[in-house]
């Protein structure tokens, strides 16, 4: 199985999610499929290309499942699929890649297919905060949100008000616990922010 290229095995998993669409999704996915825009074609297959051409690089000697096309076609893989062909962000492509070469080596564990409708909804600044805040350490004591703005702003070098406007996105996604006026950096922490960020990590 290793000897397959993991970008055919790429493309091959996207064009069966379009060969076998949803029943209501079927005329939408026979327009596309049909009737698609050229480069909008082009478009995605550089998006799958490059994000293909990254998870193999983190992969690199690892032992690839022996039933990759399936877990390729599964419906856990299917949104990070879409994402793959939607999303040319390269932050996100990153983490697309990650996510990838997890899933084609078995070592993706307690993933939720909503973390990709998440991060969709992140600019790559608030990745950029979340992997700050995620990385205070827990015996900073009690503290203020300008502290926490402040130690972003200057470890990420970002503008006060951007960090700002992310954690309050991250608040809104889950990511983040919004807090009283003063708060240990624990009780900041969502947990589900604290997982998606592992899901989001290179392969170990």
């Amino acid at each position: 199985m290793d000897l397959v290229p993991f970008n055919d095995v790429l493309h091959t998993a996207i064009e069966t999610r379009r060969a076998f669409p949803e029943s209501v999704e079927v005329l939408k996915q026979l327009l596309e499929t049909y009737v698609s825009d050229p480069l909008k074609d082009l478009r995605e297959r550089r998006r799958i290309d490059r994000v293909a051409k990254l998870a193999d690089e983190k992969i690199g000697d690892r032992k690839k499942e022996e039933n990759i096309e399936e877990v390729m076609n599964s419906t856990e893989v299917e949104p990070l699929l879409q994402a793959i062909q939607d999303d040319d962000r390269k932050e996100l492509q990153e983490i697309w890649a990650n996510m990838l070469a997890k899933f084609a080596t078995g070592n993706m564990k307690g993933f939720r297919r909503d973390y990709i409708s998440t991060l969709r909804k992140m600019e790559p600044i608030d990745i950029i905060c979340l992997d700050s805040i995620l990385s205070i350490k827990n015996n900073l004591g009690f503290v203020d949100i300008k502290d926490i703005v402040n130690i972003v702003s200057m470890d990420r070098k970002v503008d006060e008000d951007d960090v700002l406007i992310s954690i309050d996105n991250l608040i809104e996604l889950k990511c983040l616990i919004k807090t009283e006026s003063t708060f240990t950096i624990t009780q900041m922490k969502a947990p589900y922010g604290r997982k998606l960020y592992e899901a989001c990590q290179p392969i170990k």
